[in-house]
């Protein structure tokens, strides 16, 4: 239904090498979200919402692998996102503080698996614990491993 994008504003998250990061709207005619835009002509703001992930790469938000599952912290406000995989990844997607790890793992000893195979869990916070904070502050919280793995 359309009722769900109807009214409030939609954010996309650039994770910063330094820890910091922040929150970019996409809103029609903000942040070069218009018709002159290189990466997609957007016509209205149901074009911002529709081609979602077309504003998010023009308005430099970090790529990020699949969200699987998030929870926020009831006691300290902590946000947790769980990364997995990415099968399109490949070796030309270049790894950086957020996306950490990119490499070839066997899957049963023989199938070739590409890109984060076992996935992070990454940790953000909002500045001031505020949630209308348009910044925060995040770390790689725990990385997967088999577990077959050894300890080392």
């Amino acid at each position: 239904g359309d009722k769900y994008m109807n009214a409030g504003k939609l954010y996309v998250a650039k994770f910063n090498n330094d820890g910091s990061g922040q929150w970019i709207e996409l809103a029609y005619s903000k942040n070069g979200l218009n018709e002159s835009n290189t990466t997609y002509p957007f016509k209205s703001q149901a074009d911002v919402v529709t081609f979602a992930r077309l504003a998010a790469d023009a308005v430099g938000a970090t790529k990020m692998d699949r969200p699987e599952w998030c929870t926020v912290n009831p006691v300290n406000g902590e946000v947790y996102v769980t990364l997995t995989n990415n099968s399109n990844r490949g070796k030309d997607y270049a790894t950086d503080a957020a996306n950490p790890r990119n490499y070839t793992d066997l899957y049963n000893g023989t199938k070739e698996q590409k890109g984060n195979v076992n996935g992070h869990i990454i940790r953000f916070k909002e500045t001031d614990d505020k949630t209308t904070a348009e910044t925060f502050k995040w770390d790689i919280y725990l990385f997967g491993a088999e577990a077959s793995m050894a300890s080392n």
